[in-house]
């Protein structure tokens, strides 16, 4: 689980969902706000995993998790300071840990959302 400081809350959320900009990938999507107050250090980052994607609670939390665990192992300090939102597809819930990593270094890279 992230930490609370990395974690969006719902009001930013919403903010995110009505003035960020969506990213699509074959099996995510990304929902990116770049905020223009320079007071934001850390990246912010909320995962949702719709029940119409996935309609086993089981199966919803274990890659709410799993994404959760990548992003904190491997990019949390290494991301940009943005506000994302985070929407996989079903597929990626039967991905291994380090394929879902290595998924995710690519859409990150392919956005510019990794520091040098």
């Amino acid at each position: 689980m992230l930490a609370k400081k990395y974690r969006l809350s719902s009001a930013e959320i919403k903010k995110v969902f009505s003035s960020g900009q969506r990213q699509y990938f074959p099996r995510i999507s990304f929902f990116i706000f770049f905020p223009s107050e320079k007071k934001q250090v850390i990246p912010q980052i909320a995962i949702i995993v719709r029940r119409r994607d996935i309609s086993s609670a089981v199966l919803r939390n274990r890659l709410k998790r799993r994404i959760a665990e990548v992003i904190r192992k491997y990019f949390i300090t290494r991301l940009m300071p943005v506000k994302i939102i985070i929407i996989p597809k079903q597929s990626l819930s039967y991905w291994s840990s380090n394929r879902i990593a290595d998924y995710l270094e690519k859409a990150f890279r392919k956005l510019k959302l990794i520091k040098n």
